[in-house]
C-alpha cells in the first residue's frame, strides 16, 4: 500500500525542466546586484548631499570648520556608485564565486505538496536536494527567470517557461511565492 502512495505522489508532482546559460546567469547577476544595491545608492546620495550642505554652511559661517564634509562627500559617492560597479563586473564575480555553474547548468524541479526536489547539473558537479517551501526567504523575478532565495547567499534559479503548461506554472509558483500573481501568457 505504501508503494502505491509514493507512486501517486510522484505522478501528482509538477515538473519544471530547463537550462540556464552563462549569459542568462550574468544578466540576472547584474540586475540582482543593481536592484539590491538601489537602497545603498539612495543612502550614498543622501550622505553626499549632507556633506555638500555641511561644506556650503561652513564656507558661509567660518572656514575653521570641520573635515566632515570632505569625508562624507567621497564616501557618499562611493556608496552610491558601488552597486553599479558590481553589476558591471558580474561576469568576473560569477566566475570567481561559482566555478561549478559559471558556464551554465541544467535543472529539474519537482513540486510536491510540502516542498520540491531539486536536481542541478553543471557538467562539473551534480546536486540533488529536497527543499521545504517554509525555508524560502524571498522570490525575485527577472523576465523569465525566477530566483528562489533561502538566504542572501543560497539561491536557486528556474525558468517560468520550463513548466509544461500554464496551470502547472501557476500552481507551482503559488506554492513557492504566496504573492505570485497568476500569469496567462502561454
Amino acid at each position: 500500500m505504501e508503494e502505491k502512495e509514493i507512486l501517486d505522489d510522484e505522478v501528482s508532482r509538477i515538473v519544471n525542466k530547463g537550462e540556464i546559460t552563462r549569459e542568462e546567469l550574468i544578466k540576472c547577476t547584474r540586475i540582482s546586484a543593481i536592484r539590491s544595491g538601489l537602497s545603498f545608492s539612495i543612502i550614498g546620495v543622501i550622505i553626499a548631499i549632507i556633506g555638500i550642505a555641511l561644506l556650503i554652511t561652513t564656507f558661509t559661517d567660518s572656514f575653521d570648520a570641520s573635515f566632515l564634509p570632505y569625508i562624507l562627500i567621497p564616501c557618499g559617492i562611493i556608496i552610491a556608485v558601488l552597486p553599479f560597479v558590481l553589476g558591471v563586473f558580474a561576469d568576473k564575480f560569477l566566475d570567481k564565486q561559482n566555478r561549478s555553474i559559471s558556464t551554465g547548468f541544467r535543472y529539474k524541479y519537482q513540486f510536491g505538496e510540502d516542498g520540491m526536489d531539486i536536481t542541478l547539473d553543471s557538467g562539473v558537479a551534480k546536486l540533488h536536494t529536497k527543499l521545504n517551501y517554509l525555508l524560502i526567504y524571498k522570490v525575485s523575478y527577472f523576465d523569465d527567470i525566477v530566483f528562489i532565495y533561502l538566504n542572501s547567499a543560497v539561491v536557486y534559479m528556474l525558468k517560468l517557461s520550463g513548466f509544461e503548461n500554464e496551470n502547472d506554472r501557476n500552481t507551482a509558483m503559488k506554492k513557492v511565492d504566496k504573492k505570485y500573481k497568476v500569469k496567462n501568457n502561454d
